[in-house]
């Protein structure tokens, strides 16, 4: 068949200082996971993985830089905006008032050997 249709009734919950990310689809090629930001995640990125945002409630800020410049540009997103992320862009998200809340496209699918904490 050339379609899929899946009923997801289950999902596993991962808790971060500040966020929740309930993953909703995994498989080899991506992994698809709705987050829920409480304050705001922590600066990061990723050696392999492209990533895309898509914010369903609220607003932010969200930080997105060059690995070798150390520099963060500041861009305001809300409900309905869209945010690619490529490989090797450092970058984390902030909530402005009340909860932050987005769907996350991870292609391939995320691994946590590909999340690399940056201070």
């Amino acid at each position: 068949m050339p379609y899929q249709v899946k009923h997801l009734t289950k999902h596993s919950e991962i808790n971060n200082n500040g966020e929740t990310i309930y993953e909703i689809l995994k498989d080899k090629e991506r992994s698809i996971a709705y987050v829920v930001i409480t304050t705001e995640s922590k600066l990061h990125y990723h050696k392999k993985t492209r990533e895309e945002y898509y914010i369903a409630k609220g607003n932010g800020t969200i930080f997105l830089g060059e690995l070798d410049k150390g520099k963060l540009d500041k861009i305001k997103v809300k409900e309905g905006s869209f945010i690619e992320i490529l490989p090797n862009t450092l970058h984390k998200i902030r909530k402005d008032r009340g909860t932050l809340e987005f769907f996350v496209i991870c292609t391939p699918a995320w691994n946590p050997d590909d999340h690399i904490l940056k201070d």
